[in-house]
């Protein structure tokens, strides 16, 4: 719940309680397997060579070097892998081609996508503050909802059937956040989800729930990519009314521009495919060497 402890620079990554409690849980518990997902995870890097990480010196360059000190290994950015097809954008003759003409009606930047994960399931109180953010914002959206049957506010969907567009099953999130319009994503803070936007050049709402949500969250907040909603440090919940503060600070209010502007100079870096191709090859070069390193030993 503290900054990482020999950190060289002054940083705000650090667990809340809720998010302590859970990460503890979830990694020092044995499994049916007895042993715990911390025990699998320092056997590994207690056995290998280098430590490869799914991100690069352009968009962290001040973590690598704790990493190496923390694991005694060669730490290794192998790029973020971009997608290729996301300048894809025409939806084509798809059950969301009613989204795509939706969004060719509005302004360029001027729509948020809402999602959080495949995994993450929506409670009552977290759907329905959400809402009520999104309502007060008075800014045009696409919800990607997951979450049990009835959880959104009485007449929610009918009040703001003009400005928004919630959609109850999976939609394709790498067209949508490559579209002119959009210009802000709502996520939970996964990784991937994080890594495939920064390609887009959208900014962040940033409502993180468990696992790495929160310190992801707060290194894209640190970068000044976007917006951690507020939330309550024992339980993590949040109010409606700081979402909308977020959500407007991040895609209308002139306070906000900074981060606009962040995510696209950071589009221009990580959007690079030659960047990532270049990560990969220098990695399977170094592969390649300890593989005639080893043979010569042997």
């Amino acid at each position: 719940m503290t900054p990482p402890v020999g950190a060289p620079f002054p940083t705000s990554l650090a667990y809340h309680r809720h998010e302590a409690t859970r990460v503890m849980r979830d990694l020092f518990e044995s499994g049916c397997s007895g042993v715990s997902g911390a025990y699998r995870v320092g056997s590994s890097v207690a056995g290998c060579d280098a430590v490869a990480v799914r991100s690069c010196y352009e968009l962290e360059p001040e973590w690598f070097s704790p990493l190496r000190q923390l694991n005694q290994k060669p730490v290794l950015g192998l790029g973020h892998f971009p997608p290729t097809d996301k300048h894809d954008i025409s939806g084509g003759a798809t059950d969301s081609e009613d989204i795509f003409k939706w969004l060719g009606e509005r302004k360029a930047g001027s729509v948020t996508y809402v999602a959080f994960g495949t995994e993450w399931l929506l409670n009552r109180k977290q759907a329905q503050e959400l809402a009520r953010g999104l309502e007060l914002s008075n800014l045009p959206y696409i919800w990607a909802l997951r979450s049990e049957p009835g959880v959104l506010p009485p007449g929610f969907e009918e009040r703001n059937r003009d400005r928004g567009l919630v959609r109850r099953r999976f939609l394709p999130r790498l067209k949508i956040l490559a579209h002119p319009s959009v210009g802000g994503f709502m996520t939970h803070c996964g990784w991937n989800s994080l890594v495939e936007a920064l390609q887009s050049g959208v900014a962040f709402v940033l409502v993180p729930f468990a696992n790495d949500h929160g310190h992801n969250a707060r290194l894209m907040a640190e970068k000044k990519l976007g917006v951690e909603v507020p939330s309550k440090e024992d339980d993590g919940s949040f109010s409606g009314v700081d979402v909308a503060k977020a959500l407007r600070l991040v895609m209308a209010d002139k306070e906000g521009e900074e981060y606009r502007t962040r995510a696209k100079m950071v589009q221009e870096m990580l959007g690079n495919e030659e960047v990532h191709d270049r990560y990969v090859k220098d990695a399977v070069e170094l592969l390649k060497e300890k593989r005639a390193t080893a043979k010569s030993a042997s």
